[in-house]
């Protein structure tokens, strides 16, 4: 097994597949020493198996939390689905019968629909760069109003999927509106705590491995998510 990674500082990897460990640590810590990676974490799971949990880092064990990124997405299309089932809400429900219509926009005859928000199919875009680059921890509505622009359908609902890192600020919305709870306290009781995940949590929080700027050098502080909800989760193996 080869793996080739370029300008990482944290590496989560949840691995589903049949793979010697002792392997995939050979070329991890190669991975490691090349590109100067301070933490690696990751999870093989073989079907009637017990999870085999193995780290590389300083100071780095299993109980060690780490930002899991983008698949914060994942658990946010699952707590949106068990927040709309809570409330007898089918998928095809139209967003703008769950929050106002001015939060976002569409000028097509197709809604945007709770089922748009899980796939990924509502039509937008991603947030720019500038969002990406602001490290600012804005309430969500504020961060829902400076990304207007970008909550906009520019190709008819459902129509095909699009990688977007806004979409999920809708979801964090919806979810919030469905359980008249914050994201946060909405994921630990719908997800979290069901799962035994306590340490789950969308805050800093000790021993969270740090990172560095692409030079390698440059150390970036604890980053803020335009929206918690597409990558602002922080869990240990």
């Amino acid at each position: 097994m080869r793996i080739t990674l370029q300008q990482l500082t944290v590496i989560t990897l949840v691995l589903f597949m049949p793979t010697a460990n002792a392997d995939l640590r050979s070329d991890l810590e190669e991975i490691v020493k090349q590109e100067h990676i301070p933490a690696v974490a990751w999870v093989i799971k073989r079907p009637g198996e017990a999870a085999v949990i193995s780290t590389i880092g300083s100071n780095v064990t299993e109980k060690t939390p780490f930002r899991f990124g983008s698949i914060t997405k994942s658990f946010t299309a699952i707590a949106l689905l068990k927040a709309a089932e809570s409330k007898g809400l089918p998928l095809s429900t139209p967003l703008d019968q769950v929050i106002p219509a001015r939060e976002f926009s569409n000028s097509f005859k197709e809604p945007v629909r709770l089922m748009g928000l899980v796939a990924l199919t509502a039509g937008h875009t991603d947030i720019g760069f500038d969002a990406f680059n602001d490290n600012t921890a804005y309430p969500l509505t504020d961060a829902l109003r400076g990304n207007r622009d970008v909550l906009a359908s520019r190709w008819p609902p459902g129509l095909l999927h699009s990688y977007s890192n806004a979409i999920p600020g809708l979801s964090e919305r919806v979810i919030e509106v469905l359980t008249g709870k914050s994201y946060a306290s909405a994921l630990k009781d719908l997800l979290f705590s069901p799962l035994d995940f306590n340490e789950a949590t969308f805050d800093n929080v000790a021993l969270l491995p740090g990172g560095f700027r692409a030079d390698g050098t440059t150390a970036i502080p604890y980053w803020n998510m335009t929206f918690k909800a597409f990558g602002g989760l922080n869990l240990s193996m």
